[in-house]
């Protein structure tokens, strides 16, 4: 009786703890994120945004850009101020300033900010074009972009993840 008990006691502590080392995926404003646990925050107090950083990037703060490098290459973030009222009057005059071909535009808000999402592909520049996600607030705006297609999937999630700070 007692190495029938001992031996279901094993078997559940095997089922609980192989359940506890697998890692959920982590949902962000219903966006199935696919880091481990150990990704962090990243807030940039000069910028005034913060977003979730996975674990294989390092973070290189230029006060005015935000490199994410990993092995596969970088994400970029950036602030620029603007006086137009809306991103899409921001981004028609950026297409029109510097000869942009805008391949695909999706409209949404993230964390309640406007948000445009982008194909862009631009004279000598890669073949598969650049993602960039544009976010305005407060005549500003906040882009988050690369041009490594298997970059794109940690783009969207990190873009999901987006906040500004006041």
């Amino acid at each position: 009786m007692i190495l029938v008990s001992i031996f279901v006691l094993s078997i559940i502590v095997l089922f609980i703890s192989s359940y506890n080392s697998q890692t959920p995926p982590k949902q962000i404003n219903g966006y199935q994120a696919q880091f481990p646990v150990n990704d962090r925050w990243y807030h940039s107090s000069i910028l005034k945004f913060s977003i979730l950083v996975p674990a294989e990037y390092t973070i290189e703060d230029q006060q005015i850009t935000v490199t994410l490098h990993n092995k596969k290459g970088d994400i970029i973030v950036s602030r620029v101020g603007t006086n137009f009222k809306n991103i899409e009057s921001f981004l028609d005059d950026l297409q029109i300033k510097n000869k942009l071909e805008i391949v695909s535009t999706y409209k949404s808000k993230i964390n309640e900010l406007d948000t445009l999402k982008t194909n862009i592909k631009y004279f000598g520049g890669p073949k598969n074009g650049e993602i960039t996600y544009y976010f305005y607030k407060n005549y500003a705006v906040y882009s988050l972009s690369t041009s490594v297609p298997t970059l794109f999937s940690d783009l969207d999630t990190i873009a999901h993840s987006f906040h500004y700070i006041p």
